[in-house]
């Protein structure tokens, strides 16, 4: 955990992942970059419209054998509407995603060795092989970023382009997905979960709803 001084109002900004380099500070919305050397001040970031989602900052649950808790978000835009993807900071010292669109749940860490391919090159219904599983092209689609709160390991900027790929296992509800912007491109291994089998806690309470 790394407290700093917010360089715009003063404000207490507190860094609970070693591994997050931003943050927006939640008093006035000034966007910090933070490294070894410096502390620096990025500009400002609009505040995000208000959704239905029941996750929010420093909700708390457990994947992959570890605890974690949600320490940032970043909201994605595309032609069909938008989605979040929760930042998260697991006990052991990994970090993850979890994704949230349409009702549905992906959580998901960083797979690093993979042969991606490249963006001019994905076709659906295309299969991919990895670790001995079978995944099949599902979704291509770009996408902008909308906006983000709390912390993150990399500089979210607003209306940044990214092409996101979605692949499915074809016997599983294993998840596999490719990201492509201009700081390179990455894939993420994961799952479909319910909230409820992550064993949330902390969560925004709306009537009539359940996990």
């Amino acid at each position: 955990m790394i407290n700093i001084n917010c360089p715009s109002c003063g404000a207490e900004i507190i860094f609970s992942s070693s591994v997050a380099l931003f943050c927006v500070c939640k008093f006035c919305r000034s966007l910090v970059f933070r490294n070894e050397q410096q502390i620096e001040l990025l500009g400002n970031q609009a505040e995000l419209p208000e959704d239905m989602s029941p996750v929010q900052l420093f909700s708390e649950g457990e994947a992959f054998g570890a605890k974690f808790r949600v320490l940032g978000r970043v909201k994605m835009q595309w032609q069909a509407g938008v989605w979040n993807e929760w930042y998260l900071s697991f006990s052991g010292g990994n970090v993850g995603w979890l994704a949230e669109a349409q009702g549905q749940w992906i959580i998901s860490t960083e797979k690093k060795d993979v042969a991606i391919p490249e963006s001019n090159d994905l076709h659906i219904e295309r299969s991919f092989k990895l670790d001995g599983a079978t995944f099949i092209y599902a979704d291509i689609k770009e996408a902008v970023s909308y906006g983000f709160e709390g912390e993150l390991p990399f500089l979210s900027v607003k209306d940044e382009k990214r092409i996101s790929v979605d692949l499915l296992s074809n016997k599983s509800k294993r998840f596999l997905s490719f990201e492509y912007d201009n700081s390179g491109k990455r894939a993420y291994l994961g799952m479909y979960v319910t909230l409820a089998q992550l064993k949330m806690k902390n969560l925004r309470v709306f009537d009539g709803w359940t996990t």
